[in-house]
């Protein structure tokens, strides 16, 4: 038996991936066309990223944005 999955993103992949893993055991050829996310580590770093701002918030009561006048004066 030949399969063929055509992967469009990492979404696809990452919702096939169980279901690769389960075929490696088997005697089906799988062949998986279109390009593998690259696994270099920066899912994980966006991760760190996002948990540290959770953790560190600062609270900002109002943003002011500076008018045309005062942004040409600098």
């Amino acid at each position: 038996m030949v399969i063929t999955i055509q992967i469009n993103n990492q979404q696809d992949y990452q919702w096939l991936r169980p279901f690769l893993e389960a075929l490696k055991g088997t005697s089906a050829v799988v062949k998986v066309k279109g390009e593998l996310p690259k696994d270099d580590g920066i899912a994980d770093k966006r991760k760190a990223y996002l948990q540290f701002l959770e953790q560190h918030q600062i609270h900002v009561d109002k943003v002011e944005i500076p008018s045309r006048d005062e942004r040409n004066e600098r």
